[in-house]
């Protein structure tokens, strides 16, 4: 049933749904224009100086933690992941 529905025409999208998405292209554009190796630069300086001015409100903890740890620690897969993966396996 689904492979008539996509072989089907697709009607054209009406005029607000065009405008809608258009004006979600300017958006997203607007960000990725935002986004620059500058921008990300000092947004990380701004982080540190952050963390450096709030380091006497830290707790201590006495054990090994890391961010990044090439997933030792990884959680376990949702049943959806899981079946996903086991479908991209049999192709």
């Amino acid at each position: 049933m689904r492979k008539s529905l996509i072989s089907r025409v697709v009607a054209e999208e009406s005029a607000k749904t065009k405008k809608a998405r258009a004006k979600l292209k300017e958006k997203l554009d607007a960000i990725d224009r935002k986004v620059s190796p500058q921008a990300l630069a000092k947004k990380s300086q701004e982080i540190y100086q952050w963390i450096e001015r709030h380091t006497k409100d830290r707790i201590p903890v006495n054990k090994d933690i890391s961010l990044f740890d090439q997933n030792q620690n990884s959680a376990k897969m949702s049943r959806n992941t899981e079946k996903m993966a086991e479908e991209i396996q049999k192709t």
